[in-house]
């Protein structure tokens, strides 16, 4: 239970922190950081979606 609520804040706070940084595209060392930000994204939202497919087969 608190690994998931763990990797969900941490999922809102790089989802919120590329939406914030995403109006920076001149500067080129943002846009690099903007790729590495996807690297931690991806991994998260792996654990979202079976988080979430858990709880719902939890259910039925």
């Amino acid at each position: 239970m608190t690994y998931s609520m763990v990797a969900v804040v941490a999922l809102i706070l790089f989802l919120a922190l590329k939406e914030i940084m995403s109006s920076e595209t001149e500067n080129r060392s943002v846009r690099n950081f903007m790729k590495g930000v996807n690297v931690a994204i991806v991994p998260l939202l792996l654990v979202f979606v079976a988080i979430v497919a858990y709880k719902v087969v939890t259910v039925i």
